[in-house]
């Protein structure tokens, strides 16, 4: 099975999409058919340039080559002492981020 991270609310063409599909299937997989095509005009997210990352410590996901995928943030324990790290404390030098997804609490239990 194929996970995607989706919006909490629908957009307009994902909406669109599923209305869409049911016109198009009657069969008994309507139900499947209908999140299927909204799942595939759901947003994909998209790299943004680091120059509008944050640097206050928060972790991201960042670009730092053409296939290299990190965990980063900003370290900046002085003035003297500043730049990128990764999720192992190296230097890394990242062109472009992207947010974490907000993991929520929904079908937990503790």
């Amino acid at each position: 099975m194929t996970t995607t991270t989706v919006p909490t609310e629908p957009t307009e063409a994902m909406i669109e999409a599923g209305a869409a599909s049911y016109n198009n299937d009657v069969s008994s997989n309507v139900a499947r058919s209908i999140w299927a095509a909204m799942i595939a005009a759901a947003p994909v997210p998209a790299w943004l340039p680091i120059e509008s990352a944050p640097k206050d410590g928060t972790e991201m996901i960042g670009l730092c080559g053409r296939k290299d995928v990190r965990l980063v943030w900003y370290f900046r324990p002085s003035s003297r002492t500043q730049g990128w790290c990764d999720q192992n404390a190296k230097r890394v030098h990242p062109t472009h981020w992207m947010p974490l997804h907000v993991a929520t609490s929904e079908g937990v239990e503790p």
